[in-house]
């Protein structure tokens, strides 16, 4: 992949997909910013990463956090000087629930951690990479995003198949300005 020198922002990176992809850029060479919930599984994956010969920072946030996602991202570009790659890969998936006995603390956390964060994460590395002309913005999907009913719930679903909107909705505000974005 070939990604020395880059910069990337995990969100959902102490743990699972994340935890792989922190891993695996940085074993390509890439600086890693491991953001998530929990601070000591984020706090262990960049002791993991520098214990390995790697450039890391960890920051704990709720992606869903409007302010702590600002922050996070000036103290990167402070820091590092760059942001090249953001993945969101925070989320969360909700019990198999009918909508009639889904709670509104359910559908809200579902939503915010899902949609809300890639959303204000994108929204906030978007200057950035706009002004270096270039950079990626990977986001986290599932199949349950376009096979209802796979797994994760009704509103997973549904929050997932927005992710994938909006990502087609990046590509189209964005086009021509040398930051590529992509669903997976």
């Amino acid at each position: 992949m070939g990604l020395d020198g880059k910069v990337c922002i995990i969100t959902g990176g102490g743990s699972g997909i994340g935890r792989a992809s922190a891993m695996m850029m940085a074993e390509e060479g890439a600086t890693v910013v491991v953001a998530g919930r929990t601070a000591s599984k984020v706090n262990d994956v960049r002791a993991e990463i520098e214990a390995a010969g790697g450039r890391s920072a960890s920051f704990a946030l709720d992606v869903a956090d409007h302010a702590a996602v600002n922050l996070m991202v000036r103290s990167v570009k402070e820091e590092f000087g760059r942001i090249d790659v953001l993945v969101n890969n925070a989320g969360h998936s909700s019990p198999h629930r009918k909508l009639l006995t889904t709670t509104p603390e359910e559908i809200r956390s579902v939503i915010d951690s899902n949609l809300v964060g890639t959303i204000f994460c994108t929204q906030a590395v978007m200057p950035s990479m706009l002004e270096a002309r270039r950079g990626t913005v990977i986001n986290v999907s599932s199949m349950a995003g376009v096979t209802p009913g796979l797994m994760g719930g009704m509103i997973y679903s549904a929050a997932k198949a927005a992710v994938i909107n909006f990502t087609q909705f990046l590509g189209s505000e964005f086009g021509n300005s040398g930051v590529r974005f992509s669903v997976v």
